[in-house]
């Protein structure tokens, strides 16, 4: 196992070499399905943070990539605050999408903000990189504030798409095996226990692509992740909304 440092150096070399020769074609430059993941993933956190926090409202967007949805929140009115660990990408992204984000080059720490200030963290495509991922998870909980939100998505590892597809994908985004970019295997059953011992209550999901399933994630439905056993097995990744434990709930996390 690589240390954190070394697999932080990594992340930097490639992506800060990558984004430098390559801006403008950085998002269509991914295999295929990673790209339609993107642009499904996108839609879905902007309609669900829509839906969910009054205009106005402050969003932490954790690994924030492109910037796109961190962008296309403030344009809809919110108080962004973007970190991305890439000093380049960031850079590239406050000069493309303009100043109405805070944009944070930095690793994702108590630096970024106060904690128990936001209504929203957003972390879209970051958590599977991350070797300590419940430790991310707690630092995220107490960035927001009681009853605050998480909209999380990560690779679903019991679906077939997946192994077949996008984990051939992955490695593709490096060229030795020990810079594979995703470090956690995640099955529902292991994140909902990590939400749950990071603090968390997860209130809804889907399964993206999500095909027929177009209803918005919602805080009142509270479904189970084992409900769909065929979608568990098919689609590639989770997008899950959970809320940070309140005294008043009657179920501990």
């Amino acid at each position: 196992m690589i240390s954190d440092e070394r697999r932080r150096e990594l992340l930097l070399e490639y992506f800060g070499e990558r984004v430098e020769k390559e801006w403008e074609t950085y998002s269509t430059s991914r295999p295929d399905e990673v790209q339609r993941l993107a642009r499904q993933r996108l839609r879905e956190a902007v309609t669900t943070v829509c839906r969910q926090v009054p205009e106005g409202g402050k969003i932490l967007d954790v690994g924030s990539g492109s910037g796109l949805a961190a962008a296309t929140l403030a344009d809809l009115g919110y108080q962004v605050t973007a970190v991305e660990l890439i000093p380049e990408l960031a850079r590239r992204s406050a000069e493309k999408h303009g100043d109405g984000v805070d944009w944070k080059a930095q690793p994702f720490d108590d630096r970024v903000g106060k904690k128990g200030s936001f209504d929203l963290v957003l972390s879209l495509g970051f958590l599977e990189f991350q070797e300590r991922a419940g430790k991310e998870l707690v630092r995220m909980r107490r960035m927001l504030r009681p009853g605050g939100l998480l909209l999380l998505s990560v690779p679903n590892t019991l679906s077939s798409r997946f192994h077949f597809g996008l984990t051939r994908a992955y490695f593709r985004l490096f060229r030795e095996p020990e810079k594979m970019a995703v470090r956690h295997s995640f099955t529902p059953e292991r994140l909902q226990r990590l939400l749950g011992m990071a603090g968390f209550i997860l209130l809804d999901y889907k399964w993206l692509p999500h095909g027929e399933d177009t209803e918005p994630l919602s805080v009142e439905r509270g479904r189970d992740f084992m409900a769909h056993r065929l979608r568990l097995r098919t689609e590639p990744e989770m997008l899950t909304l959970s809320r940070t434990y309140r005294p008043d709930d009657t179920e501990s996390p």
